[in-house]
């Protein structure tokens, strides 16, 4: 009824503002070698729980034939390889971070062009 009242005055409507839901980002495989990169990362810091782990019940093994020396090895095991096993996965997730910072910053961008300068084509004129 409201078209019916601005078509017999004349009157354009004003155009419709899309809501948030309505409008898609392309959204995708951006920064594809940081990705591989921080997968590395992960990985690597896997491999050294693992290797932390292996050389903890080694170090233990050995305990009983080394004495002291092999304290200090459970120690170096353990602590060390753990703290670069947690430094890998701190550096990996950093870099997912920074490209979900890109990608919300870049959407967020789009949302706003799009919610000031919605296109016309929507909004067809009466």
């Amino acid at each position: 009824m409201n078209e019916d009242f601005s078509s017999a005055l004349n009157i354009d409507l004003p155009p419709k503002k899309p809501e948030v839901d309505d409008i898609r980002t392309a959204s995708g495989a951006r920064y594809p070698v940081l990705k591989f990169v921080a997968k590395l990362y992960r990985f690597a810091g896997w491999i050294m729980v693992g290797v932390s782990v292996l050389a903890f019940f080694f170090s233990i093994y050995f305990m009983g034939q080394e004495g002291a020396k092999a304290g200090i090895m459970v120690l170096y095991a353990v602590i060390i390889g753990l703290l670069v096993a947690l430094s890998c996965f701190f550096v990996a997730e950093s870099m997912m971070v920074l490209t979900h910072i890109e990608e919300n910053t870049r959407m967020t961008n789009e949302l706003l062009k799009e919610l000031v300068n919605p296109k016309s084509d929507d909004n067809p004129k009466l």
